[in-house]
């Protein structure tokens, strides 16, 4: 059996449902939705039941195009005003620049790095000093790691 909350869940696009429901009941598989209970296979004497099935996932499918296009359209938006449309900013920096405390831990950070510390004695130093991320949490190999890859990575 398969069991899903509601069509729309089990896939937002219409061909994939049909594909879905068509394999699980050659399967000789049911099929079962929160919101409706069993989802009859398709019976040729009620073309009804089934475009009313098909319309849901068509609508289904609008539904998650017009959101896409909607948050697509809104990060352009926010790009063409000069403002970040993606992603987290890297450590150190915010929508203003530079975050003066975070420099200042980067750099420390940085400077072990280059001196042949490894990324554990770095977490470690900075741990021992009080120093915390960004989400106030203590540092780890890969919260370091993480930082100076994503620094590097920038040609910062």
């Amino acid at each position: 059996m398969l069991l899903a909350a509601r069509l729309d869940r089990l896939a937002r696009d219409r061909w994939v449902q049909e594909a879905i429901l068509g394999q699980v009941w050659r399967l000789d598989a049911r099929v079962h939705t929160v919101d409706i209970g069993e989802e009859r296979r398709d019976d040729p004497d009620d073309p009804m039941r089934i475009a009313m099935r098909q319309m849901v996932g068509v609508f289904a499918q609008l539904d998650r195009t017009t959101t896409t296009k909607r948050l697509r359209d809104g990060r352009r938006a926010k790009a063409a005003a000069g403002g970040k449309a993606v992603g987290v900013y890297p450590y150190g920096w915010d929508r203003d620049g530079p975050v003066p405390c975070e420099q200042r831990v980067l750099v420390r950070l940085l400077d072990r790095a280059e001196r042949g510390w490894t990324l554990q004695a770095v977490a470690a130093h900075l741990n021992e000093r009080g120093t915390r991320t960004r989400h106030g949490r203590m540092w780890t190999t890969g919260t370091a790691h993480n930082v100076l890859a994503r620094h590097r990575s920038r040609g910062r």
